[in-house]
């Protein structure tokens, strides 16, 4: 008996640690302009509306590129019931990009990345008694002389 409940306990293990290693997601999305920007998350990817628009999912925020721009949309799987704010922030814990979010549209405004430096940031959608997060890097073409 004492065995057979070691034996489930690894198992257990075992594909706990399985199921961990399928949630991993790096993306990348490359805009006309030629800017990039790249994500790393903890969710499966999703793709919506055929090959065209890709869309990934982390803790309630989808990112997707603005086709034609050098901007991103977002888009919350969760409907929010009170005001709330979305913040960016860098590395250093520094705020730079912010705006309201309302409860009438669960879509945010595009944000521009034509102002945001090249790098990693964690963007941060507060409402009411919710957090959602999501890691974005962003990264933009070299130019050749």
């Amino acid at each position: 008996m004492k065995s057979l409940s070691s034996l489930a306990l690894a198992a257990a293990l075992l594909t706990a640690g399985v199921a961990q290693a399928q949630t991993k997601v790096k993306t990348k999305n490359k805009y006309e302009s030629g800017a990039e920007v790249k994500t790393k998350g903890q969710a499966p990817a999703v793709t919506l509306d055929g090959p065209i628009r890709r869309v990934e999912t982390l803790s309630g925020i989808d990112i997707f590129p603005k086709p034609n721009s050098n901007s991103v949309m977002l888009s919350f799987t969760q409907q929010f019931t009170k005001p709330g704010t979305l913040v960016m922030t860098d590395y250093k814990n520094k705020v730079v990009y912010q705006q309201e979010l309302d409860p009438q549209n669960n879509t945010g405004e595009p944000v521009d990345l034509g102002h945001i430096s090249a790098g990693t940031y964690l963007v941060e959608a507060k409402t009411g008694n919710y957090v959602y997060w999501k890691k974005v890097r962003i990264k933009y073409p070299t130019r050749k002389s």
